[in-house]
């Protein structure tokens, strides 16, 4: 998996000629999760929705006026 952190970071050439630059680092980096054995930026996004959804729900109970 490519580092979305680390992509964003390196310039577009640099990415091309050290590809490994961009590789997850899984353990050795502090964005991993050891309960999911996944990075926490792929988390993110999904968390995010959940966390609107719930929002939501939450809004549409609540009394109108």
């Amino acid at each position: 998996m490519i580092c979305p952190l680390l992509a964003i970071a390196t310039p577009g050439d640099l990415k091309q000629a050290h590809r490994s630059l961009v590789m997850c680092l899984k353990e050795e980096c502090a964005w991993w999760v050891k309960a999911s054995e996944s990075c926490a930026m792929e988390a993110i996004p999904r968390v995010i929705g959940y966390v609107g959804s719930t929002l939501k729900e939450l809004g549409e109970k609540m009394p109108q006026e």
